[in-house]
């Protein structure tokens, strides 16, 4: 399971680091069913791209950034691949407070399934936070310990998370790209 999550997270990175695409935030909501199952509802705000290439134009970079999301997200696999263990319910894209979002929505069965972690039935939830932490329902571990921690009783777990701070030279919403292909 470890190495699964860590070849995942690898993967993540290497198209994240090769690419001018990105989100300023990503919020994960984790609504509980029962007693290890549930939703997850991941949520990305503000999606961007961020200029690389002084060959192509504005236009066309944006047009490769949207056709990677809907190749590699809307259209592809990445996020079975990233969650193998729990199904994916739906995705989509949409404008709110004019700014391109997409979402996906996990059914699991085990907490595992979709990152999260108790040491025992009687410990709290954990989730370790990978990006920069922004805000939660839960509470923030200590520096040396990137974690958001919340009461073993917990039905709803939130917590969103700072990708990137868009810069307004050199970042462009994607936001016409995808109304004009919509």
């Amino acid at each position: 399971m470890k190495l699964r999550v860590f070849i995942s997270l690898v993967a993540l990175m290497a198209i994240l680091l090769s690419s001018c695409l990105t989100a300023q935030y990503k919020e994960y909501k984790f609504e509980f069913d029962g007693k290890t199952s549930g939703t997850l509802t991941v949520t990305h705000r503000n999606i961007y791209s961020t200029r690389y290439d002084d060959e192509m134009t504005v236009e066309e970079e944006m047009e490769e950034d949207y056709q990677e999301i809907m190749d590699d997200y809307i259209n592809g696999t990445t996020i079975e691949d990233d969650y193998p263990n729990a199904k994916v319910v739906s995705k989509k894209m949409f404008e709110e407070n004019h700014e391109l979002c997409g979402e996906i929505v996990l059914k699991f069965d085990a907490i595992e399934d979709v990152n999260l972690y108790k040491y025992s039935k009687k410990a709290p939830y954990m989730f370790y936070l990978d990006d920069d932490y922004f805000d939660s329902n839960g509470e923030k571990g200590p520096e040396y310990m990137p974690v958001v921690i919340w009461d073993k009783k917990a039905k709803v777990l939130e917590v969103t998370v700072e990708l990137d701070t868009p810069d307004e030279e050199e970042t462009i919403s994607l936001l016409n790209v995808w109304k004009k292909n919509k």
